[in-house]
């Protein structure tokens, strides 16, 4: 940081923020996974592929899914530097 100059102007520009709650483990390293709100799992549907002597078959199970924000947080912004109108703005250093 430095002190701004006697009649320097304010610059004003877009910054993007975000707080993630939760990143797919806890403190200990272990996968959380996403609740409903009676605290019951939610599950996904995944197609898996077996080989059974020679014969392929493809099973449906269902999967917990892993607690993570960030993915939605780059999405997001992604979607907002795609809505400024010039997207260098917010990188420039003087």
């Amino acid at each position: 940081m430095r002190r701004k100059a006697p009649g320097e102007p304010d610059r004003d520009y877009p910054i993007f923020m975000a707080i993630a709650d939760s990143v797919g483990h806890d403190k200990r390293g272990k996968t959380t996974y996403k609740r409903n709100p009676d605290g019951s799992l939610v599950l996904a549907e995944k197609e898996v592929t077996h080989t059974v002597g020679g014969e392929v078959q493809k099973l449906k199970v269902l999967e917990p899914i892993v607690d993570d924000e960030l993915e939605d947080i780059a999405e997001a912004y992604h979607k907002w530097l795609a809505s400024m109108t010039e997207p260098r703005q917010a990188f420039r250093v003087s």
